[in-house]
């Protein structure tokens, strides 16, 4: 039973979250037990978010069964990530509980308040996190669901505020960003992506169509005006209040190195903790809706030079001797490429860099192979332990392998890449050499986060 326009969250006063411990549902679970809902929930294992929840008093079942449902409940708010038969969701029909996906429950929510909604194939989570910080810097009071742990935000991955601004990391994957009605959209960049489920470019981008069909009237569309799948989709749009920035001298802010100009004007310079290009393009975002919002500009900008980054965005784990280690999300060709460039602007060209990457999906490391296997360029070692398997079918699973991979990468950068068969072996070759490199790098969206830990007790 899907919630009415009429409806609102006060009429349900205990909600129960499926699959509480996800990054964003987590958030959303917080924000809702904030307001003064009971809440609770149930994964299938413990988690940093679910103990983050509990900490905060609130109920996780770890055995997802139908008794957790009490006749108490009035709302069931569940992950799209959880199949049918999930014993807990069969429960919840069964007793004609309201009922709402994570995203559809996201949009509900942002109903009351001002939406700014950042999407992108990548970037989302650096670039909610940069705009969250400076609406904070400017007394705005913004509540904000981003898809990571941020520092600033006390190591928690939202921010419930009291003013009217709500800030939304905006993912596509599955559609699920048609559900929100943003007054301000941004779009940092649309690289075909998930295409397990969009399964071509076309509907990926028509997603991406819709979505800003979804902007309020008079609302503001803010996108990277040099990405060519952007262009593609601006050249069919009319009547659309549209805001471009990028290196382009066409775009309304043009972005030089550092500086960005407005009007053929420099209008600020950046002095970013975070390396690379592409952090410099997240951060334009938000200097762009800090113009729109006609907030202190110089309180923006001392916001976006101390942010020190989201959890696994190029996170600097700790050091062995004068070895960085550094724990990075990215899963794409084009994710691996930034990270290794702002890696190289901020260690220097003479720099060595080893690189763990754990591809995640065999569909995608199929799809993409071409597109990894140019990605390590500036990388002098690539070890490759495993391929995640998320989503997979035995189908996908006979298409590709570790050994291909790293067959791709040699292709191009000929005895660079090594297969090292699992975490065990990889953390063995590395104890023998991690001393040989300045940068250690453990890269994917799989559980190769917690091999970064492992290397920094290598003695």
């Amino acid at each position: 039973m899907p919630l009415t326009n009429q409806d609102s969250f006060e009429v349900y006063p205990n909600i129960y979250f499926i699959g509480i411990g996800g990054i964003g549902i987590s958030a959303l679970a917080r924000i809702l037990k904030a307001k003064g809902h009971t809440v609770s929930g149930s994964d299938l294992s413990k988690n940093r978010n679910t103990e983050l929840l509990e900490e905060e008093g609130i109920k996780v079942n770890y055995d997802q069964k139908p008794e957790n449902l009490s006749n108490q409940i009035d709302l069931v708010i569940y992950t799209k990530a959880i199949p049918n038969s999930n014993p807990e969701f069969i429960e919840a029909k069964k007793q004609t509980v309201k009922m709402l996906s994570y995203p559809e429950a996201v949009g509900f929510l942002s109903k009351s308040y001002k939406t700014i909604c950042l999407s992108g194939t990548h970037g989302k989570t650096t670039t909610t996190a940069l705009l969250g910080l400076a609406l904070q810097a400017n007394q705005q009071d913004p509540t904000v669901i981003v898809g990571s742990l941020v520092k600033e935000f006390n190591n928690k991955n939202e921010l419930l505020g009291k003013g009217d601004i709500l800030v939304l990391e905006s993912c596509e994957y599955q559609d699920s960003f048609l559900n929100y009605h943003p007054e301000i959209l941004v779009i940092n960049n649309v690289d075909p992506e998930h295409l397990d489920y969009f399964g071509n470019e076309e509907n990926y981008l028509n997603s991406f169509k819709k979505f800003i069909g979804n902007l309020k009237a008079g609302g503001h569309l803010v996108v990277n005006g040099d990405d060519q799948n952007i262009k593609k989709i601006l050249s069919e749009l009319n009547g659309i209040n549209i805001i471009t920035f990028g290196e382009d001298q066409s775009n309304n802010y043009l972005i030089q190195s550092h500086k960005i100009f407005k009007t053929g004007n420099q209008y600020c310079e950046l002095n970013l903790s975070i390396p690379g290009k592409h952090n410099i393009r997240n951060a334009a975002v938000s200097i762009i809706i800090s113009d729109l919002l006609n907030l202190d500009l110089e309180k923006t900008i001392n916001s976006l030079n101390s942010f020190k980054g989201a959890n696994r965005r190029f996170e600097i784990k700790g050091a062995i001797g004068k070895t960085t280690v550094i724990d990075d999300y990215g899963h794409t060709a084009t994710e691996i490429q930034a990270t290794l460039e702002g890696t190289r602007e901020k260690f220097g060209k003479t720099a060595k860099i080893l690189c763990i990457f754990q591809p995640h999906q065999y569909s995608r490391t199929h799809l993409f192979l071409n597109d990894f296997a140019k990605s390590f360029k500036l990388a002098d070692k690539v070890y490759i332990p495993n391929i995640y398997r998320s989503r997979d079918t035995e189908e996908d699973l006979q298409k590709v392998s570790p050994e291909i991979l790293v067959d791709a990468i040699n292709s191009v950068q000929p005895n660079s890449a090594e297969y090292t068969k699992n975490f065990e072996e990889t953390l063995t070759k590395i104890s023998s050499s991690i001393r040989d490199y300045n940068v250690v790098m453990t890269i994917g969206a799989g559980d190769i986060t917690k091999l970064s830990d492992q290397i920094l007790k290598l003695s």
